[in-house]
């Protein structure tokens, strides 16, 4: 599978497990290096070459989102659309420049209609506390700021 360089070269210990070993009368602590070698296709369709000829990447806790920003891995994927009646398909594209992309709110701002409930729900966020204390209502110049209707669609 691998050649055999990436057989012989035995990576720097990063994870230790210790173990505490208690059998009848006599105690035994041992650690045992956790070790893992990981071959994972990141190149997003642009490498020809198979796997075992391909160059290392060092990835590490400190270079992992310079490492995806080199290779921006990206998934495709057909999804049924549950917010609307008929649950039609639709084809979603996600790219990853970052760790921070994999959260809840970067993945949504790439998909269209949770980008569209995700600034719905910004602008209810903002607007909420001025309407709860009617201060929105009092002042003349605020008032006129609001979209037409908006009013009606946060409440």
């Amino acid at each position: 599978m691998f050649n055999s360089s990436f057989r012989s070269e035995i990576p720097n210990v990063c994870i230790g497990l210790k173990l505490d070993l208690h059998t009848v009368g006599a105690s035994n602590k041992a650690k045992i290096p956790l070790k893992l070698r990981v071959a994972i296709n990141f190149s997003n369709g642009q490498e020809s070459a198979p796997p075992s000829e391909r160059k290392k990447v060092n990835l590490n806790k400190n270079n992992v989102d310079s490492v995806l920003s080199e290779y921006s891995p990206k998934i495709n994927l057909t999804v049924k659309n549950t917010l609307v009646d008929g649950g039609s398909e639709d084809n979603i594209s996600l790219t990853f420049q970052s760790m921070n992309d994999f959260t809840l709110e970067h993945v949504s701002r790439q998909i269209p209609q949770l980008k569209a409930m995700l600034s719905m729900r910004n602008s209810r966020r903002v607007l909420k506390p001025n309407f709860l204390d009617g201060q929105c209502f009092r002042n003349w110049k605020t008032r006129k700021k609001i979209p037409n209707g908006m009013a009606l669609r946060i409440l």
